[in-house]
């Protein structure tokens, strides 16, 4: 199983469970359904509590006076008064808490967004903290509703509601503290950069899921893509019951994150395939693309935020150097964790060993040419960017590269020292650049 990282991997969910998985309502709405599930046993176990002398006498020999009923009637008028506002107090100060701290956090994000990228709010809304804040605060709330409504039912005073209504409370509470650290973490570049490293860490293996494999030969029949967009989730494995019964192997045309245009061929069969309505629908699902790259699906995602983020750094209405260096020198610890993805294409086999699907790895020289492009295009009258971006290449030039990896970086570096010549003053500025060059060929030469 694979989602696909080369692009063959990335199966772990199904493709319904995984856009379950990136929208913020899902999660708070299995919450709200627990907790509503929640609050019906609760007062289903309060009414058979009440309703048993034996649980009655129990509870009054264990000295758990507030789960017990009182006896006198003017008391137990008081208390249940006592209850309803206790409960309504709760839920009323739960719901006005997780509006306002929604609504000044949604301000936050959106100003750091100017500097971090819109992606900002989508990595936001898909955090699981957050998610699991919003679900346990609204869960809480109608959890506590419930329970005062079933006084007016069978039960007499919701002892048991209102003591689960109080942790679950002092749970919110908790996890208000961790919804706080979690929207610091995501507006802070210290923390995002080396993030969206580790991220490429965790989404490496995913282009070392399948064997090498050659694509087939032959004259078969092109898959067209019913949508534009990203070339983002391949579910490989009823790709490839799909070619075991039509007895051809598919052969994906695009690399990861690469823009797709609807009509153009997303994949092709290696024989001749009458494809049915039925099919290019199953394909759509199998195949799927996103309106936008999204961070987590590839190891193009991570980078190219990076990216994103170094642009905006060094752009004109921000002009943040410290933050575009740093960018490019996560940029280079990216790109050594990049270096052991081979350029071969790799298969995905049916069970008898034969190769069904073939999926293209991430071309990592490619990617630097793409990446460092942009960055240098940017900068290109910031010497101070320019020579860390040859400085980088320079360390890298120690690390074992493929030929195709170095010889793009030695280019590369040649656009920079150009550029450097053509937009950089004074003159001091562009011997610093043709010097840090120097020493960079003479890295990427070993």
């Amino acid at each position: 199983m694979g989602r696909f990282g080369g692009i063959g991997a990335y199966l772990s969910l199904k493709p319904r469970g995984e856009r379950l998985r990136d929208t913020i309502w899902f999660v708070p709405l299995l919450m709200m359904s627990g907790a509503y599930l929640g609050a019906y046993a609760v007062e289903e176990l309060q009414v058979a509590l009440e309703r048993s002398t034996a649980a009655q006498a129990l509870l009054e020999e264990f000295e758990l006076h507030q789960f017990t009923l009182p006896a006198n009637a003017t008391t137990l008028s008081d208390l249940k008064e006592g209850v309803k506002g206790s409960l309504s107090t709760l839920t009323g100060a739960l719901i006005s808490s997780i509006t306002l701290l929604i609504s000044l956090t949604l301000v936050a994000v959106q100003l750091a967004s100017s500097q971090l990228g819109p992606r900002l709010i989508g990595d936001f809304l898909r955090n699981r903290v957050v998610q699991v804040t919003i679900g346990l605060f609204l869960g809480t709330w109608i959890f506590g509703n419930r329970t005062t409504s079933s006084m007016s039912r069978d039960v007499v005073i919701p002892s048991l509601g209102l003591f689960a209504t109080q942790l679950l409370t002092g749970a919110c509470l908790v996890m208000l503290v961790l919804f706080v650290q979690a929207v610091v973490s995501e507006v802070r570049i210290p923390v995002v950069l080396p993030r969206l490293v580790r991220e490429v860490d965790w989404l490496l293996h995913r282009d070392f899921e399948g064997a090498p494999a050659d694509p087939p030969a032959g004259d078969g029949s092109a898959i067209l893509a019913a949508r534009s967009g990203y070339l983002d989730l391949v579910h490989d494995r009823p790709i490839v019951r799909w070619a075991v019964r039509r007895d051809t192997v598919v052969t994906l045309v695009h690399l990861p994150g690469t823009f797709v245009i609807q009509g153009t061929p997303v994949a092709v069969t290696s024989t001749p395939v009458t494809l049915t309505r039925r099919d290019l629908r199953r394909m759509d699902r199998w195949i799927t693309l996103c309106p936008l790259p999204r961070t987590g699906s590839t190891v193009v995602g991570p980078v190219n935020r990076i990216v994103e983020i170094a642009l905006r750094a060094l752009s004109r209405a921000i002009n943040d150097t410290n933050t575009g260096l740093a960018c490019v020198e996560w940029l280079g610890e990216a790109f050594r964790r990049l270096i052991p993805i081979p350029a071969e294409p790799e298969g995905r086999t049916d069970r008898r060993g034969r190769v069904r699907l073939v999926t293209w790895r991430t071309d990592t020289a490619r990617l630097a040419e793409h990446a460092f492009g942009m960055i240098r295009v940017s900068a290109r009258d910031n010497p101070v960017v320019l020579v860390r971006i040859l400085r980088v290449f320079q360390d890298l030039g120690h690390l074992p590269l493929s030929p195709a990896l170095r010889r793009t970086l030695l280019e590369e570096g040649d656009r920079v020292l150009a550029t450097a010549r053509t937009h950089v003053q004074p003159e001091c500025d562009v011997r610093a650049v043709e010097q840090a060059h120097h020493v960079m060929c003479q890295a990427l030469a070993m």
